[in-house]
């Protein structure tokens, strides 16, 4: 199972291990990471929480990134900015409105 923590969840969980009980993923950004761990996203704070059960911890960093971790290995990905591309309309087929 795979989860994705939002900070107002947390709200409710008193024992971030009960939690992440039986989950394989989890993800944060960094307000729910602090709010789960109450430090800042890091690797050693990812091993943690991988300590508590899941296989694949991932934290998105905003404009620094991102990172995921499995027990051994771990991957930083820097902030890579992403480009407006426009679109054209395309006009509708066969008549439709």
């Amino acid at each position: 199972m795979m989860i994705d923590v939002e900070k107002t969840i947390l709200d409710d969980v008193i024992d971030i291990g009960a939690f992440l009980d039986g989950v394989d993923i989890v993800s944060f950004n960094e307000e729910s990471f602090v709010a789960a761990t109450g430090e800042s996203p890091s690797v050693e704070g990812a091993r943690k929480l991988l300590d508590l059960g899941p296989h694949t911890v991932v934290i998105t960093r905003g404009a620094h990134g991102a990172l995921a971790a499995k027990r051994g290995e771990v991957a930083v990905a820097p902030y890579s900015a992403v480009s407006r591309t426009r679109v054209e309309p395309v006009a509708a087929p066969f008549g439709s409105v």
